[in-house]
């Protein structure tokens, strides 16, 4: 048996009925507040914890990286956000090719993204799901709602593109909405 002080750091260490607990006490809690729970990966990034996840009862899960998605992809997951605008043709064509082996869902925050994204999708005749990327209170990424609406009949109309699910507005949005 192997005792902490001996392991070499940095070394991760997993209390494994600590996890289960919390798993399960976060998709409890969704659970109960009719909430679609998708665990982004980078924490752990750990196809087998993201399974337990999903068996407890996750939708899917989000990575941050095409590098991520191929590794979960290859690990058997098939319902992929990726909440990060992907850009440039190299990056757009991994992402169509990414999308013949399964769902995955992408944001997009500004009509450069998406238009890059329709070429990609053209050219490997392919659809790219697309989520739109809205600003919150905490400012860091995201077009205004305003600009969404604005933008998204023109963007969403070609077949490449599909919107997917419903967007959540935060407080600061829906005043700016209701105004």
């Amino acid at each position: 048996m192997t005792i902490a002080r001996d392991l070499d750091t940095p070394a991760v260490l997993i209390d494994i009925p600590t996890m289960l607990r919390n798993i399960e006490s976060l998709q409890s809690y969704c659970d109960g507040h009719g909430i679609n729970f998708r665990p982004h990966i980078k924490t752990h990034k750990s196809p087998e914890i993201a399974r337990i996840q999903r068996e407890a009862g996750a939708v899917g899960i989000a990575c941050q990286k095409l590098g991520e998605v191929e590794v979960f992809l290859d690990a058997g997951f098939d319902d992929i956000q990726l909440p990060f605008n992907i850009v440039g043709p190299h990056k757009t064509a991994r992402l169509a090719a990414l999308t013949k082996r399964g769902r995955i869902t992408v944001s997009a925050d500004h009509s450069d993204v998406l238009d890059g994204l329709e070429a990609a999708a053209a050219d490997a005749g392919v659809r790219i799901r697309v989520m739109p990327d809205l600003e919150t209170e905490i400012e860091r990424t995201g077009a205004s709602p305003e600009g969404v609406v604005a933008r998204a009949p023109p963007n969403l109309a070609s077949p490449p593109r599909e919107l997917a699910g419903r967007v959540k507005f935060d407080r600061a949005c829906r005043k700016r909405l209701s105004a």
